[in-house]
C-alpha cells in the first residue's frame, strides 16, 4: 500500500496549478476525415506543480527525503490545496532553493497522477 505524504506544512496556494490532458489517438482517413479514440481506462493524464514557502533547514530536508527516497518510482497519497481527498501520485522532479531572506527555503514539486494496480 502506498504511503501518504504528509508534509510539515500546507504547500502554498501561490503559483500553484493543475494541468490535465486527453490521451487519445487520433486515425486520419481518406478525404481529411479523423477519428479519435480515448486511449486506456484513465484518458485523462493530470500532472500539477506545487510548491512549499518558506521552510525551515529541518523541514526542507523532511519533504526533499520523502522524495529522495521514493525516486520518482514509488507512488504515494497527497491531497491537493484544492481538493477534498487525496490522490495517487509520483514526484521525479523538484526544486530547491533559498528564499529572499537568505534564511529559509523553497521546495517546488512536479506531481504526476499514477493509476496503479491494486
Amino acid at each position: 500500500m502506498p504511503t501518504t505524504f504528509d508534509p510539515p506544512k500546507r504547500p502554498s496556494t501561490r503559483g500553484f496549478r493543475i494541468k490535465e490532458a486527453s490521451a487519445r489517438q487520433r486515425v486520419m482517413l481518406e478525404g481529411g476525415y479523423s477519428q479519435r479514440a480515448a486511449v486506456g481506462p484513465h484518458p485523462t493524464a493530470v500532472s500539477g506543480k506545487i510548491t512549499f514557502a518558506n521552510l525551515t533547514v529541518a523541514e526542507k530536508e523532511e519533504i526533499v527525503s520523502f522524495l529522495r527516497d521514493r525516486r520518482g518510482v514509488e507512488a504515494f497519497f497527497f491531497q491537493l490545496p484544492s481538493e477534498m481527498q487525496p490522490r495517487l501520485w509520483t514526484c521525479a522532479e523538484w526544486d530547491i532553493a533559498p528564499e529572499k531572506n537568505k534564511v529559509d527555503w523553497r521546495v517546488s514539486m512536479t506531481l504526476t497522477e499514477e493509476f496503479d494496480l491494486s
